[in-house]
């Protein structure tokens, strides 16, 4: 397992939060790692103790967007509007990504992949258009 993060590191990772609530939110990953090292059982809806992302944040506003069990083509373009925003930070941009891609995994009809690839590739051409 990859070492303790430093009290550095943690600031940097959890800006929004106080130092002892870094420290807890570090134990509370470390014991969960470990327990999937282990094979032992983890409940997949518990939550961390603290919020990973500061409030409002590009992230956080892509997980209020994303709580969907199904394929939605609003999801998807709320989601790339928010990937572009976070251009300049890509560990965001990465998180936002991955949440893409669930939307993708759930689509099923060829006219759900034809918004996909609008919403992903259209912009680019209108913007292409415009200058």
């Amino acid at each position: 397992m990859q070492p303790a993060l430093s009290d550095e590191e943690l600031a940097q990772r959890y800006p929004h939060l106080t130092p002892e609530q870094r420290l807890e939110m570090e134990r509370w990953h470390r014991g969960r790692n470990q327990d999937r090292m282990f094979g032992r059982p983890i409940d997949e809806t518990e939550q961390p103790p603290f919020p990973e992302y500061p409030p409002g944040s590009l992230v956080d506003q892509a997980f209020a967007l994303a709580r969907t069990d199904h394929f939605d083509p609003e999801v998807v373009k709320g989601l790339r509007r928010l990937y572009d925003l976070s251009a300049d930070n890509l560990e965001d941009q990465f998180v936002i990504g991955h949440m893409i891609e669930s939307q993708i995994v759930m689509a099923s009809e060829p006219e759900d992949f034809a918004l996909i690839d609008q919403y992903w590739h259209g912009d680019k051409e209108e913007e292409e258009d415009s200058e």
